[in-house]
């Protein structure tokens, strides 16, 4: 006998693409449609994995990765797409940068540590509040006047400009504090004695380091047997060097000391008769008197270098030559008494 006869249809298979996106990034926080052609139905894949609910025509990713679609037809056959979009998500960068020194005269590093690793292409700007501006990535500026201002630095993403960031920091720009130099020390023999810079600074060098127990300290010890001339160079906080001097002068023995002579005329220069001290810790007696006996002066201040600047009662004293007395006890407690004459120049 003869079976029934059959028809077959052998459908086509369907062929179909996913078209090229315009950018085929994805910037944080949104989307980049993907869409295919050429089918009744899909199922998208990323990594080649379906994905739950992605059977339309058009599909929005948001993460990074290999996105393929199978096109159906509407006899249901099935075929891979002919491509496959690889995408890469584009990260919000985070502005940042340092800065080692603000000080006039001396160049600023503003170094960029922003974070940009998965932001792609960057485009840096400054903006230092005073009219500078730059494209470079870091940057070295120098003033030439004290300044306070904000330096902005704007990190942009060229793939997704709105995700720009940026940092604003407030810069103050100072003055090198002024060199000075400091009272004279008498020091005796290889015996210690204490120095002492001032103590803004963040960084001491002392030059040159003869006799100096440290010279990157602020206070070092002298210990010594020969006079010496210091210059300190203290950089502060700022990054602003100053450069101070010390004059060490040397002593044999601990004693009271008394000029010969001095000049009260206001020119800044041996203005006032006091006693130098080498080792003694505290002075009790330093007396001036005239040719007759009167006492013109009498320091009763614990400061040994107030000294006396040639009047008694308001009325300047005439040319002459003067006696005086000095008492104090030296550092191991010990009386020292010495007299001598000065004369008084004008």
């Amino acid at each position: 006998s003869t079976s029934a006869v059959k028809s077959i249809v052998e459908n086509a298979t369907p062929i179909g693409t996913i078209n090229t996106p315009t950018n085929t990034v994805i910037c944080e926080g949104s989307s980049t449609q993907l869409v295919a052609t050429g089918g009744s139905s899909y199922q998208w894949f990323y990594n080649n994995t379906p994905i739950t609910g992605g059977i339309s025509g058009a599909y929005f990713a948001t993460q990074p990765g290999v996105f393929s679609v199978d096109i159906i037809s509407n006899k249901g056959c099935v075929s891979r797409s002919t491509n496959s979009i690889n995408l890469t998500v584009i990260q919000k960068p985070q502005a940042n940068f340092v800065y080692a020194s603000s000080c006039t005269n001396i160049p600023i590093n503003l170094t960029n540590t922003s974070i940009v690793l998965n932001s792609g292409p960057i485009q840096y700007k400054w903006d230092l509040g005073n009219g500078i501006t730059s494209s470079n990535q870091s940057i070295n500026y120098t003033f030439s006047s004290p300044i306070t201002t904000n330096a902005k630095l704007v990190v942009t993403p060229l793939s997704c400009p709105q995700l720009a960031d940026s940092i604003i920091r407030r810069i103050f720009v100072e003055n090198s504090p002024i060199g000075i130099k400091y009272t004279t020390v008498n020091a005796i023999e290889n015996k210690p004695l204490q120095l002492q810079a001032r103590t803004f600074g963040i960084k001491y060098v002392w030059t040159p380091s003869n006799y100096l127990s440290s010279s990157t300290s602020a206070a070092p010890i002298y210990n010594g047997i020969k006079e010496q001339l210091y210059k300190i160079s203290i950089t502060n906080q700022a990054g602003c060097t100053t450069i101070d001097t010390q004059l060490v002068r040397i002593f044999k023995n601990k004693d009271i000391y008394v000029p010969t002579g001095f000049s009260p005329d206001n020119d800044g220069h041996n203005d006032k008769l006091y006693p130098m001290t080498v080792g003694i810790k505290q002075m009790n007696v330093f007396k001036v008197f005239n040719r007759w006996g009167l006492m013109v002066y009498n320091n009763k201040s614990a400061d040994a270098t107030t000294g006396w600047d040639g009047f008694y009662i308001n009325m300047p004293q005439p040319m002459d030559t003067y006696s005086w007395i000095a008492q104090g006890l030296d550092e191991d407690g010990n009386l020292i008494s010495k007299t001598g004459h000065v004369i008084l120049i004008r």
